[in-house]
């Protein structure tokens, strides 16, 4: 409803807080933008929401995939063991916010800056 109100069209990212005295959720921010955790929802055929507005742009087929329940999202720089930690059997697979086996760089960067806090 909210997207249709402001007449957006498009990928956005939504934050919710959840109110502890009635269990209720509000939206805290609106973004027009893909979230940093975008890459957690890949699915088999590893399809982002990022990965498939650019083949609709395009006008390209999207692959057919099925969702990957279970996947966890780890930000390294605030939880480094779990980061080091090996996933845990009956996961859906683990996604990290900096490292990726395709471009170390980002890895690398975090580490060096973080060990100079």
């Amino acid at each position: 409803r909210v997207t249709a109100e402001l007449g957006y069209r498009g990928v956005f990212d939504l934050d919710f807080r959840r109110c502890g005295t009635t269990g209720r959720y509000h939206l805290l921010d609106f973004n027009p933008r893909p979230g940093a955790q975008f890459r957690l929802f890949a699915d088999t055929a590893g399809l982002d929401v990022v990965r498939a507005l650019h083949l609709d742009l395009t006008h390209r087929p999207l692959p057919q995939g099925a969702p990957r329940p279970g996947r966890v999202f780890v930000v390294e720089n605030y939880a480094p063991l779990s980061a080091l930690r090996p996933a845990r059997a009956g996961y859906g697979g683990r996604e990290l916010a900096w490292h990726a086996r395709d471009d170390r760089a980002p890895g690398r960067a975090l580490w060096a800056l973080w060990g100079r806090h």
